[in-house]
């Protein structure tokens, strides 16, 4: 089966490489594309503590996708453990998915702890960035 996603929002973050390790101290906002929800979309999600974020991890190189087993973290020391099993990037269908602490609600803008997801490597990509509920 194949479906299409379009992305309704962009990471717009300090973070911009997507290593495994420090996302404790990641902040990030998601600016919401009012073209594809109202921009009224995030009202009341400041009352809540946390939002669960969908998204792509659309920067995983074809060449390094796992189907299978691998070391996690690339570390031989350490066991083979499933893709599935992992908060690794390099999943066959690419998507994530998080709970982040909610900072802020600013209009379309939602300000985030704890995300995975890191900004386009330009201001013209899509990050594809998922929605908060």
């Amino acid at each position: 089966m194949t479906f299409t996603i379009e992305p309704i929002g962009y990471v717009r973050g300090r973070r911009a490489d997507p290593i495994d390790d420090d996302w404790g101290s990641s902040r990030t906002t998601i600016e919401l594309d009012t073209t594809q929800v109202g921009a009224d979309a995030l009202g009341g999600l400041d009352a809540f503590s946390h939002a669960e974020i969908a998204f792509l991890f659309d920067r995983a190189p074809n060449e390094k996708i796992e189907r299978g087993a691998r070391h996690p973290r690339s570390r031989e020391d350490w066991p083979l453990t499933g893709i599935l099993a992992q908060r690794g990037k390099n999943r066959s269908n690419r998507l994530g998915v998080t709970v982040c602490r909610v900072l802020s609600v600013e209009g379309s803008r939602l300000g985030l702890a704890l995300i995975w997801a890191v900004a386009p490597r330009s201001s013209t990509m899509k990050a594809r960035s998922g929605s908060a509920s």
